[in-house]
């Protein structure tokens, strides 16, 4: 109760000057609990490779009952799903996105399609060309600032905003470890389930270790799983409306080209597990990541506006675990065959103006 108490004080006395010519405090500030949205950006519509049937919603494993289990493997041998098959999500011992663009837009200027991005009508409060990395946790707990180059910031123009917009790279670097009551498995680099065609563009992900401590994986989520299809069409796995974080926001999601612009082209393709025909799904063309956040309550910034709190969250939801049996040619070399899957989590971002 005291930690968090810290958290929400340290991340209220942070304040970003953004209003100003000179802003050498803008800072991305790592903090648990802050009270106003700016968007909710890789939310818990993003969902491993292996979900068939997803929920409105993702379950926090702490929130499950029966969680954590014993093991992934029962005294036979038999796999254990995590909440029956549906995973959960967990705190990540690391998440490392690259940013690209941060900006609200007015109602009349949703920035969001099917399509693609369009944020022709919106303002832009901060951007940079190369992108900058940015870990959205300590492995401590402890908020952490983050600061961002002052040249990519800018002042928008007074005005009533209903929607914001976050670009990143459609690369995570995600560490994370899952703690059972008999094992703990880690994040790897050494086994990876992944895409076989075009894997700089399809899913990737890290299928955990038992031995050493957890590894930096370069986690891509390579496609969105829309709830309402219920497996099968793919037309709308590069994009998705309005999806419900439950956290008292919704969001959209789109994966995009290299221009920024466009929606990545849904293709059918092979994984590494099986190598069948049509097994997967990935979003040709894809670069990066953008989420585009409904506000609740519109974000009036004025003439006298000086400052704004910048925050991200990823506590027990940036990384989304759950159990598979990996038999067959694609056990991998330790021989382990049912084991977690370590997939990419929502982080949400808010911003308070003042």
């Amino acid at each position: 109760m005291a930690t968090n108490l810290a958290k929400n004080l340290y991340s209220s006395i942070t304040k970003m000057n953004l209003f100003t010519k000179h802003l050498p405090n803008l800072k991305f500030l790592t903090s648990k609990k802050t009270f106003f949205f700016l968007a909710s950006f890789l939310s818990t519509a993003i969902i491993s490779t292996e979900k068939v049937n997803a929920s409105s919603q993702e379950d926090a494993c702490k929130d499950v009952s029966g969680y954590p289990i014993n093991s992934v493997s029962d005294s036979g041998g038999n796999l254990v799903r995590i909440n029956s098959g549906n995973g959960c999500t967990i705190s990540p011992l690391g998440y490392i996105v690259k940013a690209f663009e941060l900006g609200i837009c007015t109602a009349d200027n949703n920035p969001w399609s099917s399509t693609g991005l369009d944020t022709s009508g919106c303002e832009v409060i901060w951007k940079s060309n190369v992108g900058e990395d940015a870990n959205l946790v300590t492995t401590s707990g402890v908020p952490k600032s983050y600061n961002l180059s002052e040249e990519g910031i800018e002042r928008p123009k007074a005005g009533t905003y209903s929607f914001g917009y976050i670009i990143i790279d459609d690369t995570i670097r995600l560490k994370a470890s899952l703690v059972l009551n008999s094992q703990t498995w880690h994040t790897t680099v050494r086994h990876l389930e992944h895409t076989i065609a075009n894997p700089d563009e399809g899913y990737q992900a890290s299928l955990g270790k038992l031995t050493g401590e957890a590894e930096f994986v370069d986690t891509r989520l390579g496609f969105f799983e829309n709830p309402s299809l219920g497996g099968g069409d793919i037309s709308e796995a590069c994009h998705i409306e309005s999806f419900d974080t439950g956290k008292g926001v919704t969001f959209s999601g789109l994966i995009l080209n290299a221009d920024k612009k466009t929606r990545s082209t849904p293709t059918a393709t092979r994984h590494n597990r099986t190598n069948t025909a049509n097994s997967a799904v990935y979003c040709a063309g894809s670069k990066y990541l953008a989420g585009v956040q409904t506000f609740t309550s519109p974000v009036v910034i004025k003439e006298t506006s000086s400052s704004f709190d910048l925050s991200f969250d990823t506590t027990d939801t940036g990384a989304w675990v759950e159990s598979y049996s990996y038999a067959g040619s694609f056990t991998p070399s330790d021989g382990v065959v049912n084991r977690p899957f370590f997939d990419i989590g929502p982080f949400i971002i808010r911003m308070t103006v003042q």
